[in-house]
């Protein structure tokens, strides 16, 4: 399908806001990077561009509402649930992860508490796969029978003080923990406590055969774009996709990504909306709880909220994975910016300086040096566009 066609029949009537961002999509398009993609960007508290492009699958044209994979961009809808009970007072940061699943402290991991978790200093990096055809509570009783990694220099982890991203293992745990405290499987509490607030009711962190049946054309396929002929992924079998993942099974329109982060913002800014937990709770997310570690994950410094990945470009790491568009004119993101990226694919993220809201998904997973060009050149011309 031409590219020119589609961008006719889908782009809304925003499309003048963002050129430099059009051109930066479109030049993927025709480079097979991407098969289709959503972007919403809030400026202000108002929404300035919710743009579709190309296809969800081959031969179905992307929509604004059509449910895309956001992959590890979700993790932050379970920090933020768990954050929900922390403001009530239901659960303390600081708590032993064994306190609600006694059997987690197997294999040596009794010292290991929800704050480890959310900071991915757990050290449980590979407990498990993300994808596991497990159910949520096999997948639950996996990771709590396994041991304690090692730590890089080859000695026993110590939970706090070495970092490594976690892939899947610890969000099935925090989110059975969730499940624990609030008696709901994780799912529904998510839909009701989280999602309906937040006019996020296009939003899943799994879809089961008959889910996929009922959304038809608007469930996107991801697709392997690391080749010539775009392939769809081997994990969007439902029967994979049922189980809840609250790692990477997240699925929903890029406008949705974007409603979630623009309800991170300051109090008070015109257009943000319903928000589910207070100024204090969001800040303290958003605030920098590791500093200045090496991830033993990624192989450089990320510093991380709870649950959120903070701006790490200040290192001076070219390689530093999920940033969120920095420049060298100090155009881009400002320090305090925050949010998270899914594996060659997504990002969702805030930035309060700039009073700027970003949801973005890509249908086209390249590779990940090929996706982190994308996806910087990407996010730079939204905020030289934005920032002009």
């Amino acid at each position: 399908m031409p590219i020119a066609a589609t961008q006719a029949s889908l782009i809304s009537d925003m499309q003048d806001a963002l050129p430099k961002t059009l051109d930066v999509l479109h030049a993927g398009m025709a480079a097979g990077l991407h098969i289709g993609a959503q972007l919403c960007v809030y400026h202000e508290g108002q929404i300035i561009a919710d743009y579709v492009l190309g296809e969800s699958r081959p031969g179905v044209l992307m929509q604004h509402d059509t449910l895309v994979p956001w992959l590890s961009a979700g993790k932050p809808l379970t920090a933020v649930a768990l954050a929900w009970l922390w403001e009530r007072k239901l659960l303390k940061l600081d708590d032993a992860v064994s306190r609600y699943l006694p059997e987690f402290a197997a294999n040596g991991k009794a010292d290991i508490t929800l704050r480890h978790c959310l900071t991915h200093t757990a050290g449980l990096r590979m407990a498990i796969s993300a994808w596991t055809r497990q159910t949520f509570d096999e997948a639950v009783a996996t990771v709590c029978a396994a041991p304690l990694e090692a730590g890089p220099d080859g000695t026993k982890w110590i939970p706090g003080q070495q970092a490594g991203y976690h892939v899947a293992s610890t969000w099935f745990i925090l989110g059975k923990i969730i499940e624990v405290i609030s008696t709901h499987p994780l799912e529904k509490f998510l839909a009701e406590q989280i999602f309906k607030p937040l006019g996020m009711t296009d939003v899943f962190i799994s879809c089961d055969a008959e889910r996929c049946q009922a959304l038809g054309d608007r469930w996107a396929i991801m697709h392997d774009t690391s080749s010539a002929e775009p392939k769809p992924m081997s994990w969007t079998n439902p029967d994979i996709l049922a189980t809840p993942r609250p790692a990477s099974g997240a699925l929903g329109p890029a406008n949705q990504l974007a409603r979630f982060y623009q309800q991170m913002s300051e109090p008070g800014l015109p257009g943000t909306p319903h928000t589910v937990l207070n100024p204090a709770t969001r800040a303290a997310l958003t605030a920098r709880h590791r500093v200045g570690m090496i991830d033993a994950t990624f192989k450089c410094k990320v510093d991380w909220g709870l649950g959120f990945i903070c701006e790490s470009s200040h290192y001076g790491q070219p390689a530093v994975p999920y940033q969120f568009g920095t420049t060298t004119d100090g155009r881009g993101a400002s320090p305090r910016a925050f949010g998270h990226g899914g594996n060659q694919s997504s990002v969702g993220m805030y930035d309060p300086e700039h009073k700027l809201a970003i949801g973005l998904v890509f249908n086209g997973m390249p590779g990940d040096a090929r996706h982190d060009k994308r996806l910087r050149e990407t996010l730079k011309a939204v905020y030289e566009d934005v920032l002009a």
